[in-house]
């Protein structure tokens, strides 16, 4: 029996932040295309997850422009790496691109990019920007009546601590 894309994602997916392995795991979609096999979300997910790991933002792009010429739906696991490494980068710039990504996917705003979004902004220490995400966050979450799940706390605290200490 032929390996599948399922197999050749089972096997680059668990890179367990080794160096060695997160270099593979970057190779994934080339292998998938040598072996003539279709990448799928996750495998565009694994190689992202990668790139964030190790802070390789050129490939991640080069990743999400391939991805953006298929048809899979984009969503959390493809734009919360993405926000990581903007946010890795220090650019500003790549946070709000990356961010207009996922408004331009109408992918569903969840807590945990709300999370990858302020983690970004709170490593660039942007406080302006920060503090419009989070009015736009309390507005969709509803956070003064407590309406919001418990991954924000961590991810508030996060912030705080990035921006006081900076």
């Amino acid at each position: 029996m032929a390996p599948s894309t399922r197999t050749f994602n089972s096997l680059y997916g668990g890179f367990n932040g080794s160096e060695r392995l997160v270099h593979r795991s970057k190779q994934l979609l080339n292998i998938l295309d040598r072996e003539q096999l279709m990448p799928t979300i996750v495998s565009y997910g694994i190689v992202l997850q990668a790139c964030a790991l190790a802070s390789d933002w050129e490939y991640a792009f080069q990743v999400k422009q391939r991805l953006d010429n298929t048809v899979l739906k984009q969503g959390p696991k493809i734009f919360g790496p993405l926000l990581g490494l903007a946010g890795m980068s220090g650019d500003v710039q790549r946070i709000g691109a990356g961010w207009q990504w996922v408004k331009d996917a109408k992918c569903s705003r969840s807590v945990e990019l709300y999370g990858a979004l302020m983690r970004s902004l709170g490593d660039c220490g942007n406080v302006q920007l920060a503090e419009a995400t989070l009015l736009e966050m309390e507005e969709e979450f509803n956070l003064k009546s407590n309406k919001v799940s418990c991954p924000v706390v961590p991810v508030l605290v996060h912030f705080y601590i990035v921006l006081r200490f900076t």
